[in-house]
């Protein structure tokens, strides 16, 4: 295969990735038109279904990577894949989602469902900008945004054990009891108190690690929303930048399965994989008659 065939198939597959992205995007902006937790939905939908195929098309086309790209100047097929959706949908519409999830996150009166949709959302946004390395001042946001809720959510359950007037001092408790993941220690700490600083977006971010960063989210999103939907892992794979709990794949289908009755973890997880997240399509093949055992527990 001549050098001309193989920079044309390049081409070609980044012409592919672009049409589907442009795809999801349509989705997003038609669910934007429809309430917040749809668009928070979709988001976290784009995310999973990108996984999918950018995984099934670099094994397609691994062949680039070991004889065009890295004699090219040009980025892997993955790569190439991540950076499109990272300033295509990531970077466009980050502070979109969390305005949502803040709106929803403050409201008394949310639903567990519409609590669910910011964890997902949330969840699918701190794992694509790991994947997609999003630029370190884009991931604070998520970490105020994050420290809100949680300053929120220990308000709520301070509320009820001293009055009403006391404001001021849940405010100072709150402060007070603020985990380090979402603040940054000053180098000269005061003698018998905890002095701490906030992270500032003025703050310079060139030199914090990314990593770093990264398992500062991992540890804000925890300690809101808790582990549930996210495993364990260490990606060393030169593809990926991404330390600590990550979004299981399928998540949230995987839990609409379970709640709907189908608690055969590994049979849904293989149904999922093969209709390429479709949930519809996995209750479909999983409600006809021959496989109506998958019900039962194992």
């Amino acid at each position: 295969m001549c050098g001309f065939d193989k920079e044309q198939i390049y081409n070609n597959y980044c012409q592919a990735v672009a049409a589907y992205i442009v795809m999801g995007e349509e989705r997003l902006r038609q669910c934007g038109t429809k309430s917040s937790t749809d668009f928070l939905e979709e988001f976290y939908l784009r995310w999973s279904r990108f996984l999918t195929y950018i995984n099934r098309m670099t094994k397609v086309f691994g062949y680039l990577d070991r004889f065009y790209t890295p004699n090219s100047m040009v980025r892997s097929t993955y790569s190439e894949g991540t950076f499109q959706f990272g300033s295509r949908v990531v970077q466009k519409h980050l502070q979109r989602v969390l305005h949502l999830a803040s709106d929803i996150h403050s409201r008394r009166t949310s639903s567990k469902a519409e609590i669910n949709s910011i964890r997902f959302a949330l969840a699918a946004l701190i794992d694509a900008c790991s994947v997609c390395q999003i630029q370190s001042s884009l991931r604070l946001k998520i970490l105020s945004c994050l420290r809100s809720m949680w300053s929120e959510k220990m308000r709520r359950e301070l509320q009820p054990s001293l009055p009403l007037s006391e404001d001021g001092l849940i405010n100072k408790i709150v402060d007070y009891m603020c985990p380090t993941c979402f603040l940054n220690k000053s180098s000269e700490s005061v003698p018998g108190q905890k002095h701490r600083q906030n992270w500032r977006s003025d703050s310079s971010t060139s030199a914090m690690d990314k990593r770093r960063l990264t398992r500062l989210l991992n540890e804000s999103y925890i300690l809101v929303f808790g582990q549930k939907h996210l495993q364990w892992q260490d990606r060393k794979d030169s593809k990926i930048i991404s330390d600590g709990p990550l979004l299981v794949s399928h998540a949230k289908e995987l839990n609409s399965l379970k709640n709907m009755g189908f608690t055969n973890h590994r049979r849904n997880v293989k149904l999922l994989r093969w209709t390429w997240g479709n949930l519809d399509e996995t209750i479909n093949i999983l409600s006809k008659p021959a496989n109506r055992n998958t019900k039962e527990h194992r």
